[in-house]
């Protein structure tokens, strides 16, 4: 990490292959092509162990099983970057905070010592599409309603207010996921100052005690809305015949107390279940073992459909505006009474990754699930395409696959998308959690669709 000073534009050299495609490193060393360098001087240093999705060495073993890989795939990070903040995991529960333009520092203090972080992440960084397929054509939309109410031109003008702009990767609320058995489970802050004038520094502003979350996934445009994907720990354990695998959150729905010295809300979950929030309950797969999810997205194209990533090989997409359902965990069926029900999301459609990637995959496990967020409408193939295009991760993330679009057929059933291309890293040894890599969807500026 770097402050960088008196910012200089600089060429690279002329390719030998095409245009932009290779970097020539002896055509950089003429002194006739060099360029000069922006100079940078480190303000921290960042060093991590990897992340096992545990975060608690003393129970690691015995949660995971003797004789098995140490760890849980949760895809958690480990790194929280936006425009203006970097956060990182230190140790004994702390996350650093660091602003990019001044370089000033804070440090996070509420999850226990004991335990390590296993998930931070900024709102608003999750993924942005393109303005007519993404949260900026919906911010747009609510904006030209709004102006509509006040009378106003939607298409803008001399006196007009000026047209709000979406969520950009600039926000100042973090939330940060403690390990097991960590006291506070999932903080969310607010990050202020760091200016030249004023001390950097972040209040607590929700607490939620909620043993189960592994990771935590913004809703693409609303800061009261987020998804946590649940450990998968007990799995050989379970009898049901299905089990939940992640939980949607409304800070506003939520039954919430005082905390006695700092004032923040705080949310005391029991029995595996976050009051007043609805669950993502798997009813399909072979026993409740085979269900657990390792990985879990929600579209930035409308907020409506959210996908997981299953250990059956399985990509659920779920649609959280249909009604919600009663299922009985242990007879798995829906509308059946029971002290063991949970409020559940309803599954309209799956792609079936281990079936499609058998001659290509070596484990059947599905550990990385994306939505696409810069595509061209016709990537897709089809008008009635209901989602972006998707990226899955097999063998540990060793082998992406993209994927064209859930859609519709004229008769209304949910079709599932096709596979169109494999990108596959080659490994000397079978891929395990300690080799898992981390795959992320780069930020792309604006790029206007082919119709405009």
């Amino acid at each position: 990490l770097s402050a960088v000073h008196k910012p200089t534009m600089t060429t690279l050299p002329p390719s030998t292959t095409g245009v932009g495609a290779v970097f020539n490193t002896s055509l950089a060393s003429q002194a006739s092509l060099s360029a000069p360098q922006p100079r940078t001087s480190p303000v921290a240093h960042f060093s991590s162990v990897a992340n096992d999705g545990v975060g608690n060495d003393t129970i690691s073993d015995a949660a995971i099983g003797s004789g098995k890989d140490r760890g849980l795939i949760t895809n958690g990070r480990l790194l929280a970057v936006n425009s203006t903040y970097v956060a990182y995991a230190v140790k004994k529960g702390l996350v650093r905070v660091i602003d990019r333009r001044t370089a000033a520092k804070t440090l996070l203090r509420g999850h226990g010592e004991q335990t390590r972080i296993v998930d931070a992440a900024f709102f608003g960084t999750e993924g942005s599409s393109q303005t007519k397929e993404g949260v900026a054509a919906l911010w747009k939309d609510l904006s030209d309603q709004r102006k509509r109410q006040q009378g106003q031109n939607v298409n803008g003008g001399n006196g007009q207010a000026n047209t709000p702009v979406p969520p950009s990767g600039a926000s100042d609320i973090l939330a940060t996921v403690g390990g097991m058995q960590d006291e506070a489970c999932v903080l969310i802050w607010r990050i202020y100052g760091g200016t030249h004038t004023e001390e950097m520094g972040a209040d607590k502003i929700f607490e939620l005690k909620f043993p189960l979350a592994a990771r935590i996934v913004w809703h693409p445009f609303n800061p009261n809305k987020f998804m946590l994907l649940h450990r998968n720990v007990h799995d050989e354990e379970s009898s049901d015949k299905c089990r939940s695998v992640a939980t949607m959150a409304e800070t506003t729905r939520l039954v919430t107390t005082r905390h006695q010295s700092d004032g923040h809300g705080i949310c005391d979950c029991k029995d595996g279940k976050v009051p007043g929030a609805v669950q993502f309950v798997v009813s399909d797969a072979v026993g409740a073992s085979q269900a657990g999810a390792n990985d879990v997205a929600w579209s930035n194209k409308d907020a409506r459909h959210v996908l997981t990533a299953h250990d059956d090989g399985i990509v659920r997409l779920w649609d959280v505006t249909l009604p919600v359902t009663s299922v009985n965990l242990e007879t798995g069926r829906v509308g059946d009474e029971g002290p063991n029900n949970s409020t559940s999301f309803q599954c309209i459609s799956q792609l079936n990754v281990a079936s499609v990637n058998a001659s290509i995959s070596q484990s059947s496990q599905v550990t990385r699930v994306l939505f696409l967020s810069q595509y061209e409408s016709e990537l897709s193939g089809s008008t009635s395409s209901i989602t972006p295009p998707i990226i899955t991760g097999t063998d540990m993330n060793h082998t992406i696959t993209l994927w064209s679009a859930f859609s519709t057929s004229s008769v209304n059933k949910v079709v599932a998308p096709q596979r169109l291309r494999v990108f596959n890293l080659n490994s000397y040894s079978l891929p395990s959690i300690s080799s898992m890599i981390s795959v992320e969807m780069c930020p792309a500026p604006y790029r206007p669709s082919v119709d405009e």
